[in-house]
């Protein structure tokens, strides 16, 4: 909380004294030079200081502007302040403080109408929502999705939630690295709300962000989705694929069994690259250019690439841990992650700030 607290002042100083910031900012800069350059110390540069301050020739942030460090620290406080972490929950009531028509915090949107407006999971009226991308009735047999900051594209997150919520496909089979327990959670909900079978796997025990993802597959388990089928992998999965099947292509036996390839891949849809389903390949922050996680994925309706891949990832769940609805996975006793610590929410609420 301490640290919450600080994080609070940062933000609402960064937020309301840009003026005081810049000629704070200005005189340390002047001050260390003095200071090293009269001291007999390594002077620092003129060209040094000019680089820091978004003055050098050639300089330039990730979206191709000007470099400025005054920038760029008033864009980790708003990072922080309008994420959707417990951090950014925490330091929320700061957002209405925030100078109006400032051109780096627009919040544009979109309003899910179909997953109502109770603020839950499956992007209940959330306004940093982008619009929700549409995916074609005869889509081309490749085609690119990424973000990339500068082109202005930012179509990761509206393509998984159309993919999700596209009533087409009645099966989802889902091998990912990494799941985050609040937008990866609910861009798979947008498929388990309408009945749709989602198949998951997920690392037993993830090389990093362990406990995060833990607490994600916790999260689908309490919402006691009866088309959930979740299953852990004995060893790390790197994957980061999604298979859209078309009708209800519920296989297996109805109960939360391991379902096998569907007899026909005719018309499924492919969605995989660099995207996992966390905060950092998704969210706000990559909307609005605070996080350096630009993605590229691939959508691919050709059916013998559809199929190759539903073969696949048998061979994934054929070697994984079915957990049984209802099943408690925070209570397991003996899990560690990969340095021997026992799960923690608290961990994994710090880890989902790094994800």
């Amino acid at each position: 909380r301490c640290f919450a607290l600080s994080l609070a002042a940062l933000a609402a100083l960064a937020a309301t004294t840009a003026f005081a910031a810049t000629a704070a900012f200005a005189a340390t800069a002047a001050f260390a030079t003095t200071a090293l350059t009269t001291t007999g110390g390594a002077a620092i540069s003129a060209s040094s200081l000019a680089l820091a301050g978004g003055r050098a020739a050639g300089s330039t942030t990730a979206l191709g502007g000007p470099f400025s460090l005054l920038y760029e620290l008033r864009v980790l406080v708003r990072s922080l302040v309008f994420d959707r972490s417990l951090l950014g929950d925490l330091l929320s009531p700061l957002r209405s403080s925030w100078p109006d028509g400032a051109e780096d915090v627009l919040v544009g949107g979109e309003c899910d109408v179909d997953a109502g407006a109770s603020g839950g999971g499956g992007g209940a009226c959330d306004g940093r929502y982008l619009p929700r991308a549409s995916l074609s009735l005869a889509p081309p047999a490749v085609e690119f999705v990424c973000n990339r900051r500068e082109q202005g594209r930012h179509e990761i997150e509206p393509t998984f939630r159309a993919l999700f919520g596209d009533t087409r496909f009645g099966r989802y089979r889902v091998a990912m690295a990494y799941l985050g327990h609040r937008w990866g959670v609910e861009l798979l909900e947008f498929a388990l709300r309408r009945g749709a079978v989602v198949e998951l796997l997920l690392p037993e025990c993830a090389n990093v962000y362990a406990h995060e993802n833990r607490k994600a597959a916790q999260a689908l388990l309490d919402g006691g989705w009866p088309t959930l089928r979740l299953f852990l992998s004995p060893v790390m999965v790197h994957a980061k694929a999604t298979l859209a099947l078309r009708g209800d292509g519920a296989g297996g036996d109805g109960a939360g069994g391991y379902g096998g390839s569907s007899s026909s891949t005719q018309g499924d849809l492919a969605f995989l690259g660099s995207a996992n389903l966390v905060r950092g390949s998704m969210n706000l922050p990559v909307h609005q250019g605070l996080l350096p996680y630009d993605e590229l994925n691939v959508l691919v309706a050709d059916a013998e690439f559809c199929a190759t891949l539903d073969s696949a990832l048998d061979k994934l769940f054929a070697r994984a841990r079915p957990i049984a609805p209802g099943h408690d996975l925070l209570a397991e006793p003996g899990w560690s992650d990969p340095k021997g610590r026992a799960y923690s929410d608290a961990r994994a609420q710090w880890e989902e700030l790094w994800q």
